[in-house]
């Protein structure tokens, strides 16, 4: 479980720091009062942008080296072709 990049361990010492400083009473207020903020937050048009280029960001890599691939098997594809044609040509030569 990863979190804001925070893991179990990390969450449980911030609820455990949480406790003794807030206190059990005013948990429950602070809880709730985060929880509306985060939901303002996730909701947002700006974190949904965030989330889609990060998203673009981690897909770029793959993206790259597929069109690299393409551009090697496009490279390969014309050397056959022109291989293709001169070894037609050099057939129909003799015959000529």
């Amino acid at each position: 479980m990863d979190i804001f990049g925070i893991g179990i361990g990390e969450f449980t010492f911030i609820v455990i720091i949480a406790i003794i400083v807030l206190g059990p009473k005013d948990m429950a207020a602070s809880g709730k009062s985060i929880g509306r903020w985060l939901r303002k937050i996730i909701l947002s048009p700006e974190w949904s942008a965030m989330r889609k280029t990060g998203e673009e960001i981690q897909k770029l890599p793959n993206k790259l080296m597929r069109e690299a691939m393409l551009e090697d098997l496009e490279k390969e594809v014309q050397q056959i072709s022109s291989d293709v044609n001169r070894t037609i040509t050099d057939q129909d030569a003799p015959n000529s």
